[in-house]
């Protein structure tokens, strides 16, 4: 999607090289040119203590994790990620060259600087730390006072621990500059690594377009952030300056997708969760509009199902210079009132909806999808429902059911589907007809998704075009993460193709989801699961 910078693929190369260069060849005739050390009383010596200790290596590195942190929570994982493994490099390559050089031979070049403590470790984990601080600066495009700012405060943190080591006698000329190279080499390496760079080119887009960009307050952390990174890469993209469109409690996108369609923009970025996607999306079906997704919710299954990065930067990337691919749409009729709305993802009847409901906002935000296990663990014994499915023009399939999935997409987690033959493109609904007895029905089933088995004795697996689900008593439903309240008949129909997404090449050419052999239209009903009932909704 995003070719990865020459700059950086120079910069690792020669900062190795650098430092294996110094290392092998590091001119030790250098370490008596300093001669200002501490003295062993009086108050220069205790601030220099005092500095030793807050630089303390551990200390550099856990406020470098702090950051990656902070960058994670805002939706930059791929810059996280970078942090992560530049402390890990660094640390690690400070420890294996004080190893290999403790236990070099006396007659080896380099065995002159096992008397000193190189490369610094101060001075590594300084320098891993400011190059952290300079790169979160830059990728989020603060001013360019701010940048210089930072930057010289780095610099000047780097130089004072430097300075620091070599006054308490704590390390040596070569030990400094080595530890330099290292701290460097380790971000540079994992910047590559983890593809995120200072100078980051895009592949050429459309340019002289116009988006509008739909964003959920409730699901953005950092506005400022948001707005930086699109407007910037926008005109970076040579794109006009965006329409930017707030969802209310009220509105919950519709009107804005209106705007959007009003302005004649040529793409549609939605920045938000599922909720937010979907409403947008339902008000665009039959529009000659192209959506991109900038997933901030906590589950964005429907960005997951379709190979959209998680990362903010990534994501406007894929939207600016990826495919648009045909997007089914579910749209979901109350046959009680009458009211209709769409569906991206999934809609349940049951169990999900209960733990969706049950679900701590708090405990989304702190912990994002494991706020769903936990409250999980309360409805672990749902009490069935009986219910009437009738797919097309099939003979209905009654069953006392905890749970009626309904999926446009399949897969909830990497690895994890519920519906592994589900696409989001292929023109059909899957459904999903969950009837356990008792708990340990419930940990047999979700063992079975858990490891992809074939044997399940109490799910029904059903295809089709529409589908009409009937409830013995009203049964709370939800809509894409959206609990919508209690139905007792639905009606499912698929509309194939209701909007245009951006998504990778690659997903693209697979038709929108996953390329597997399709099961039967009418899945086999085991008699294992032969509970049904006589229903009367």
């Amino acid at each position: 999607m995003v070719r990865r910078s020459e700059f950086t693929i120079v910069a690792a190369a020669l900062s190795g090289a650098a430092l294996l260069t110094w290392t092998l060849t590091a001119p030790v005739d250098l370490d008596p040119l300093w001669r200002w050390t501490a003295p062993r009383r009086g108050w220069e010596s205790v601030a220099a203590h005092t500095m030793a200790t807050l630089t303390f290596p551990p200390f550099l590195y856990a406020m470098a994790l702090l950051i990656a942190l902070w960058a994670s929570r805002r939706r930059l994982s791929a810059l996280a990620g970078a942090t992560v493994l530049a402390v890990t490099l660094a640390a690690s390559l400070a420890q294996l060259f004080a190893y290999f050089i403790a236990a070099a031979p006396v007659s080896a070049p380099w065995r002159a600087l096992a008397a000193d403590a190189y490369p610094s470790p101060r001075v590594t984990a300084a320098v891993t730390l400011g190059m952290t601080v300079v790169t979160i600066v830059v990728a989020t495009r603060r001013r360019g006072g701010l940048v210089a700012a930072w930057t010289a405060a780095s610099t000047l943190l780097v130089a004072a621990v430097a300075a620091n080591g070599l006054y308490l006698s704590a390390s040596r000329p070569t030990g400094v500059i080595g530890a330099v190279l290292l701290g460097a080499f380790a971000w540079s390496l994992a910047g590559l690594l983890a593809d995120v760079h200072l100078l980051r080119p895009l592949t050429p887009g459309s340019g002289a377009g116009r988006a509008a960009v739909i964003y959920n307050p409730t699901k953005v952390r950092d506005l400022g952030l948001l707005r930086r990174t699109v407007d910037g890469t926008l005109a970076d993209e040579g794109w006009r300056p965006a329409l930017w469109l707030e969802t209310r409690a009220d509105d919950p996108g519709p009107g804005m997708a209106e705007a959007a369609r009003g302005a004649g923009v040529d793409l549609v970025l939605v920045a938000g969760g599922d909720g937010t996607v979907r409403s947008v999306c339902g008000a665009l079906v039959g529009a000659d509009a192209t959506v991109g997704l900038l997933p901030l919710g906590t589950g964005n299954l429907l960005a997951r199902n379709l190979g959209i990065p998680l990362d903010l930067q990534r994501a406007l990337e894929l939207a600016l210079t990826g495919v648009p691919g045909p997007l089914d749409l579910v749209r979901v009729t109350d046959l009680d009132d009458g009211s209709q709305s769409f569906a991206a993802v999934m809609a349940g009847l049951g169990a999900d909806a209960a733990v969706l409901q049950d679900a701590d906002e708090n405990l989304k935000n702190q912990l994002g999808p494991v706020a769903y296990l936990v409250a999980g663990l309360s409805h672990i014994r749902a009490t069935p429902v009986p219910v009437r499915v009738t797919v097309d023009d099939s003979e209905p399939i009654e069953r006392d059911a905890s749970l009626v999935e309904v999926g446009n997409v399949g897969d909830l987690q990497a690895g994890v589907s519920l519906m592994p033959h589900a696409s989001a493109s292929d023109g059909l609904l899957d459904l999903l007809i969950a009837s356990p007895r008792h708990v340990a029905d419930v940990a047999q089933m979700m063992a079975g998704v858990l490891t992809h088995s074939t044997y399940e004795p109490l799910l029904d697996r059903v295809r089709g075009h529409r589908a009409v689900v009937e409830a013995a008593r009203p049964v709370l439903f939800q809509i894409d993460g959206d609990v919508v309240g209690e139905v007792l008949r639905v009606q499912f129909d698929v509309v194939p193709g209701a909007v245009r997404v951006v998504v990778p090449p690659r997903a693209a050419g697979a038709g929108g989801g996953t390329a597997v052999a399709q099961p039967p239209r009418l899945a086999t009903h085991s008699a294992a699961a032969s509970n049904s009932s006589s229903v009367e909704p």
